[in-house]
């Protein structure tokens, strides 16, 4: 074999294996950031989604700050920067699979966090972590919820930064579909069923002293532009 049908052979097995789907892919990753805690270089600039007033709060020492989404082959991450004292972090995903519309015990909620909350889209993916601890990481039915936290990775560092790394497999237990998208919504909230304080994105009700506070804005992402069952990789930004 010459020289120059080597080569070739060897651009086309390169362009066979980059194309391998999820279970075998090769390409490298958009990120993969080290759940230890801390939102630091591991994450890309590319990575942060939003930012929340730091003053909109009316509990003092309690405000959303900052959020940070990001995926490879393997896991959907979460980072969110925050300041909380005696209340909670929740974080709500619409993955587009069913799950529950409301997480108040009046409706019939009786899983994880119960909360005076309630969505307008089915949330599926729900996690929860009191005064700066770890977050827990559920699936959510339409009024119960079980605990996947054992699939997933999840860290707190002392300074209020939380993260999390949840597999495909729970994302979209069904397997991914094509052009896939997530819409998430954070809120800090108080003690069991209780309202919530601050919002990210911002909530019309959120932080008016009363419940139930209403999920209306989610900030959505695609996870698969190109429609192939795959979640994206390098050369697709988050946060533009």
């Amino acid at each position: 074999m010459n020289c120059r049908i080597a080569s070739i052979l060897m651009i086309l097995c390169g362009a066979a294996l980059t194309a391998l789907p999820v279970d075998g892919a090769v390409s490298a990753p958009y990120t993969s950031p080290v759940i230890d805690g801390v939102i630091g270089p591991d994450w890309n600039a590319d990575d942060h989604l939003l930012s929340d007033s730091s003053t909109d709060s009316p509990w003092g020492g309690n405000e959303l700050l900052e959020l940070w989404l990001t995926w490879d082959a393997d896991n959907l991450y979460l980072g969110i920067e925050y300041t909380v004292s005696g209340n909670g972090l929740t974080v709500y995903i619409d993955a587009g699979s069913g799950g529950s519309v409301s997480f108040r015990a009046e409706d019939g909620w009786t899983g994880a966090w119960t909360r005076d909350v309630t969505s307008e889209r089915d949330i599926e993916l729900l996690m929860g972590g009191w005064d700066g601890g770890d977050l827990n990481v559920y699936r959510a039915g339409s009024e119960s919820s079980t605990d996947i936290s054992g699939d997933c990775l999840s860290a707190s560092g002392g300074s209020y930064h939380s993260e999390v790394a949840v597999p495909w497999a729970q994302v979209f237990p069904g397997g991914i579909p094509f052009g896939a998208e997530i819409s998430i919504a954070v809120l800090l909230v108080g003690g069991d069923g209780y309202f919530a304080a601050d919002a990210m994105p911002d909530q019309p009700t959120v932080g008016d002293g009363e419940g139930p506070d209403v999920l209306e804005n989610f900030e959505t992402v695609v996870v698969d532009a190109d429609s192939d069952g795959v979640p994206d990789f390098e050369g697709t930004y988050i946060g533009g």
